[in-house]
Parts: structure tokens; C-alpha cells; sequence
């Protein structure tokens, strides 16, 4: 049996369904457990009800296989229940609730469970959370855009010269051939989400300086990245890419991707570092 509460006057009609029907805890009936069995290629049992201010579950088990979803779920307390999500406010609907809709992200709505448990008449009030027209909450897409984040970052493959070594007392040139920054347009569980992603880098050039910078680098005559060495030997350079970054849902604000910096480590080389001798030579 579904309950298909139609909304007429935003939350006017929402607050006397509430005041009409018993109120209970999530944990007597609880919600679909968020971001557990979501299709991550836009597969969604949720659908809208003609713009009238429903959304109604079709899963088949509760919180699994589709966003939304309703059905049984495995707990005590809630047998056979079904949910009808409901858009607490619509400005395109209601005037002046502006306010409460600016809760959410760009591209999701304000939307409150109800859950029906047969034989019971009157429905109970569960969460009240943002969601996308597919049921898709912003900590979900969060969620993707940092996996997407780390699936993105490259590992440097850092270069020198001269190729054959450096020279005592002159400046080496090293590249680390990764762009300092990119951006990424993706869809993510529905969402277009955009993705600024930022390297620094660490190197530690083996004669025991270190040096952390935002610069690239680059082949001659790039001259910005360089290390001078004081004394010939055989040394062995490392270098970290420190990855960061922000997404941005549905062209909203930016937002820093958690986590970061991620670090990427390049495969050590060594470096010969020659002594220069005057030699004389007649013409």
C-alpha cells in the first residue's frame, strides 16, 4: 500500500500532516540506509508524481538496489513499509520560502520521509534531508567526487639536465612534466560536478636539501626549477606530488575536497654529479 501526500501549499500542508499523523524516531522506522546499493550509472527506482510535490520508492528491499528505494526493511519495528519522500519547499510552488530552499545545493530540494507502515492509517515522520531528482543526496556526490578525485591524480615522471649529470657549482634543471593545475568536468551520480585539482611538489635532491614548490618546471630555457651542487658524488633525488583540490555541484560554490593534499611518489633515479676541469688545448 503507498501513501501519495500531495502538496498544495508547500509547508503549511506539510506541518499539519505532521501534526495529524504520530510522530516517530527514524530508529522505531527506520530511513534507507544513505549511499548503501546506489547505482553509480543513474539507475533509480525513484520517480516523480506528475510535479505534485511526491516522490515514492520502488525498491524492492530496503535502502538496496535503487536510491529511494521503499520495501522491507531487515529491522525490527517496520515491516512492509513503504516511503513517500516530500518536497518540504518548492519556490516555483510556494512564495516566500526561499529561505528554507537555499538549504540546499544547487539541483536538490529539501525533502522530508514518510514512511507507512501497514495496518497502521497515519504515516510517520522520518528524515528531512536535501535530494536530487533521483534521490541522490550531496554527501553521496561528495562522496563520488572524491573517489573521482583520487582516480584523477597522476604520479610526476620528473626529468634533469644536463641528461648526463650535473656539474659542481652550476645549476641543474629539473621538471617535474606534471601541469600544476587541471580541471575535470564530470557527471557524478547525476550531478555535474566540477573538479580543480592543484599539485605542489616536494623534491629532495640527495645531498640533503629539500625544497617544496608550486613550480613545474621545465626544459631549458625554463630555468625556474634548479638545484646547484657543492660537491661531486652519486646522489639519488625523490620527488612527491602533493595533490588538493575543490568541487563545485551543479556550478555551486566551491568546496575543498577532504582529505588532501594526496600524496604521489615518483620513482627515485640517480644523478652523477661531475667535477669541472680546465683543460688547456692549442688551436
Amino acid at each position: 500500500m503507498r501513501l501519495r501526500v500531495f502538496l498544495a501549499c508547500g509547508l503549511a500542508i506539510l506541518c499539519c500532516a505532521v501534526l495529524a499523523a504520530p510522530i516517530a524516531h527514524a530508529a522505531q522506522a527506520p530511513p534507507p540506509a544513505t549511499g548503501q546499493g546506489i547505482d553509480l550509472n543513474g539507475g533509480s527506482g525513484v520517480q516523480g508524481n506528475q510535479g505534485d510535490g511526491t516522490v515514492e520508492g520502488s525498491g524492492s528491499e530496503h535502502g538496496g538496489g535503487q536510491a529511494g528505494g521503499g520495501g522491507t526493511p531487515t529491522g525490527p519495528g517496520c515491516a512492509n513499509c513503504t516511503y513517500t519522500w516530500v518536497t518540504v519547499c518548492n519556490p516555483a510552488v510556494t512564495p516566500n520560502c526561499g529561505a528554507v530552499a537555499a538549504q540546499c545545493p544547487v539541483g536538490f530540494t529539501l525533502e522530508t520521509e514518510l514512511i507507512h507502515q501497514p495496518p497502521a492509517v497515519d504515516a510517520l515522520v522520518g528524515v528531512t534531508e536535501c535530494r536530487s531528482a533521483t534521490g541522490i543526496t550531496p554527501a553521496q556526490v561528495q562522496q563520488a567526487a572524491v573517489d573521482r578525485f583520487s582516480q584523477l591524480l597522476t604520479t610526476a615522471l620528473p626529468t634533469h639536465q644536463p641528461g648526463n649529470g650535473a656539474i659542481v657549482n652550476l645549476p641543474a634543471l629539473f621538471a617535474t612534466n606534471t601541469p600544476a593545475e587541471q580541471v575535470f568536468t564530470e557527471t557524478l551520480l547525476g550531478i555535474p560536478v566540477t573538479l580543480d585539482v592543484r599539485a605542489s611538489w616536494t623534491w629532495d635532491f640527495g645531498d640533503g636539501t629539500t625544497l617544496t614548490t608550486t613550480d613545474p618546471g621545465g626544459p631549458y630555457p625554463v630555468t625556474t626549477l634548479s638545484h646547484t651542487y657543492l660537491r661531486s658524488g652519486h646522489v639519488t633525488v625523490a620527488l612527491t606530488t602533493n595533490w588538493a583540490g575543490t568541487f563545485s555541484m551543479a556550478g555551486g560554490p566551491a568546496a575543498v575536497i577532504p582529505g588532501g593534499p594526496i600524496p604521489r611518489v615518483s620513482a627515485p633515479f640517480a644523478l652523477d654529479i661531475h667535477e669541472a676541469h680546465g683543460v688547456l688545448v692549442t688551436n
